[in-house]
């Protein structure tokens, strides 16, 4: 379910989607499914990118990593 909202999601509602899944299945198990769903087509790390950090907290470090990880990927896919 969350793969097929993910796919057909714009920039508004894949915060519903991440405010759904993060929960549920954690930050960086959501982070790889964006990475492994993620196409020139759907740009759904460009997308995320703007949301994620709503969901990291301040304690969580590691989650603060995998975002600036993502953030180098999505820099390196355009340029």
């Amino acid at each position: 379910m969350f793969n097929y909202g993910i796919l057909k999601s714009n920039a508004q509602s894949i915060k519903f989607w991440l405010e759904f899944a993060i929960p549920k299945l954690g930050f960086k198990a959501v982070v790889r499914l964006i990475e492994d769903l993620n196409d020139d087509t759907n740009r759904l790390l460009e997308k995320a990118i703007y949301w994620l950090p709503l969901f990291i907290l301040e304690k969580e470090k590691n989650s603060g990593d995998v975002l600036q990880s993502l953030r180098e990927k999505a820099n390196s896919k355009q340029n």
